[in-house]
């Protein structure tokens, strides 16, 4: 069974020709945090404050990150989590 970075790094390459893309709206840190990421790609700013735009490969792999992580993204692509906070997460 793969690690659970390995997990991430495939779930986002078989998402990596899904067009959707999703935003959140974060705490200017964690928005400064989760775009300074080195992976996963796709993490951009939105438009506003705070807002980060996440392509569908970016909201796979944050789906695939263990759970004991400061972040990651529910099942239901609902909620982005950052040091726990649930953060709404909508689809564009």
């Amino acid at each position: 069974m793969a690690s659970g970075p390995e997990r991430s790094r495939q779930a986002a390459r078989e998402a990596a020709n899904d067009p959707r893309r999703y935003a959140a709206r974060l705490d200017p840190v964690h928005a400064d945090f989760l775009c300074g990421l080195d992976e996963p790609e796709g993490v951009t700013r939105g438009s506003g404050a705070g807002e980060v735009v996440l392509t569908a490969a970016a909201v796979a792999y944050l789906q695939q990150l263990p759970l004991q992580r400061d972040w990651h993204v529910d099942s239901g692509r609902r909620w982005i989590y950052l040091e726990a906070r649930p953060h709404p997460l909508r689809q564009l």
